[in-house]
């Protein structure tokens, strides 16, 4: 493809909110929070509707140079090639990218909206509160995790800023009332065993209405707590491919 007709098909795609896909050979240029040059090769340039642009190589899943979404685009044909300046002012910064050869260049009006559902396990929420337990509530301190309580095993024993010992029962859907039971049951094993009051908690994405009521009445505590979030946790962690992978 020629390059004024690349030019033309992405300026085009951009003004009318269309996602931009572009193959070819090019460098760019980045200056800004920090500086950054990348000589020429084979890349794949995305500007999404939302005007976001991502850079990428060949391999990798993250893109060697990007913008966030909103930047200033504009573009030209010059005697190095066809060059898009892609900038914002806060903070001040500027990706320059220049298109030597275009391969091929094509916009797209795309519509999505799908649900996005992190499908982790509940061995990966409880791997998350040990990382995190702040986000259960704060001074939260794990002691074990796993304990034997004759033949059954509670998912999490913790101490909280009062000294107080706290049973915690980890479900990965709606919480129900034979959660509540569970939770109950662990702590009066513990209590039985131990020698000391518990708290007890239900952590749960969501809860259903008969639940809540049986763990009010029972001083069952509920605490709101998604795959999700545990997928950002440990993706921050431990880094986003090796739990991808694990």
């Amino acid at each position: 493809m020629e390059l004024p007709e690349a030019l033309e098909k992405i300026m085009s795609g951009v003004n009318s909110g269309k996602t931009i896909i572009v193959v070819g050979k090019m460098h760019a240029q980045y200056v800004g929070r920090s500086t950054s040059r990348l000589t020429e090769g084979d890349r794949v340039l995305i500007i999404k509707n939302d005007r976001s642009v991502l850079l990428h190589r060949p391999t990798g899943y993250e893109p060697v140079n990007w913008q966030p979404p909103g930047v200033v685009i504009n573009a030209q044909i010059t005697v190095e090639g066809l060059e898009l300046e892609c900038s914002r002012k806060s903070p001040p910064e500027v990706l320059r990218i220049v298109i030597t050869e275009v391969y091929s260049a094509e916009a797209y009006r795309l519509i999505d909206k799908g649900e996005f559902t992190i499908h982790a396990r509940e061995e990966d929420m409880k791997l998350a509160i040990i990382n995190s337990p702040d986000m259960i509530e704060p001074g939260l301190k794990i002691l074990e995790t796993e304990r034997r309580v004759g033949d059954e095993y509670i998912d999490i024993l913790a101490v909280d800023s009062d000294g107080q010992l706290v049973v915690i029962e980890i479900k990965r859907r709606r919480g129900t009332r034979q959660d509540v039971e569970q939770v109950i049951h662990y702590a009066s094993m513990v209590e039985k065993e131990l020698g000391k009051k518990t708290r007890k908690i239900l952590v749960a994405p969501s809860i259903s209405r008969e639940a809540a009521s049986l763990a009010m009445a029972l001083k069952v505590e509920y605490k709101c707590f998604s795959p999700r979030l545990a997928y950002e946790i440990l993706s921050k962690k431990k880094g986003l491919e090796r739990f991808m992978k694990g």
